[in-house]
């Protein structure tokens, strides 16, 4: 089965073509203006380059958030527009579990953290099992003390962008480089695995406010005081 996965909800954007557990090919950019230019040439680049061609793919992989509220929409708007062309299902793949993937055969419990500014992460816990990544705690948004909190005492392996900024403040190890990224090869696997909707389906996962609907509620809140 050929899948052809994105993930545009962080600054990193990614995108892969994935079959039967081989990477065919895949390209990130890390750059969070670019995406509404450069995800469709990017995927064009993609397809060419490993000769398979839109109507091959089986299944389109979605990372549908949480993340940047702008990200998961230029996404989400993509992929549905090729389902919608070729009639292919999507399977739509929790950012967090897409991470989590990242780490996958780890023995480890693995705990994602993607940063979400001012010292806010979403976060969720995952375990390898029966070859594949269980989520063990739904994703949740916290803050990076009362995380420190909540994972004294234990030992877990950060991934995601949140690991690699607070991992050495908590104590815990985490994946760096390319792993500690988002990477559109591990929504593949994930998608490879989970239920798949329509075009019409596919929906998106918030889990805070946009930072501009916080900013100004901050706003109002201290003109009341």
């Amino acid at each position: 089965m050929k899948i052809l996965a994105v993930d545009t909800t962080t600054p990193m954007l990614t995108a892969a073509v994935w079959e039967d557990g081989v990477v065919l090919g895949e390209y990130s950019l890390n750059n969070k203006k670019a995406h509404s230019q450069k995800l469709m040439p990017l995927i064009q680049q993609l397809l060419q380059e490993t000769g398979v061609s839109l109507e091959e793919i089986d299944l389109f992989g979605a990372a549908n958030g949480p993340g940047s509220f702008t990200g998961i929409r230029i996404g989400l708007a993509c992929i549905k527009a090729l389902a919608q062309v070729t009639g292919k299902p999507i399977a739509p793949v929790n950012t967090l579990e897409g991470l989590a993937y990242n780490a996958y055969g780890e023995l480890l419990p693995v705990f994602v953290l993607l940063d979400g500014g001012r010292r806010r992460v979403y976060a969720a816990e995952y375990r390898y099992e029966a070859n594949k990544m269980v989520c063990v705690t739904e994703p949740y948004a916290t803050t990076v003390d009362e995380l420190a909190q909540s994972l004294q005492g234990r030992k877990v392996l950060l991934v995601g962008d949140g690991g690699i900024l607070y991992g050495e403040e908590l104590g815990l190890p985490f994946l760096t480089g390319r792993r500690g990224m988002p990477m559109a090869s591990s929504v593949a696997m994930a998608a490879s695995m989970l239920p798949t909707v329509t075009a019409e389906e596919l929906t998106a996962i918030y889990i805070s406010k946009p930072q501009a609907q916080r900013e100004l509620e901050e706003r109002l809140q201290k003109k009341e005081q």
